[in-house]
């Protein structure tokens, strides 16, 4: 419509469950050598989950800015 204000929106896409799944399959079967940094992998993960969507699309618009060259 003419005069209405178009907003980006942006979608957190993240495949965290799918890369747990993955990294439990890989755990159980994972011999003494393997394990530690397979648990490692996992401990980040975490972290890596629990950050909010939001602080997720604001360092994906800084990295966007960043990228464009912004330095302010």
């Amino acid at each position: 419509m003419f005069g209405t204000k178009r907003e980006l929106m942006v979608i957190a896409l993240r495949d965290t469950d799918a890369v747990a799944d993955e990294l439990r399959a890989a755990l159980a079967t994972a011999d003494d050598r393997d394990r530690p940094g397979l648990e490692r992998a996992g401990e980040i993960l975490a972290r890596t989950a629990a950050v909010p969507d939001t602080e997720v699309r604001g360092r994906w618009a800084l990295n966007q800015m960043a990228a464009a060259g912004h330095t302010g």
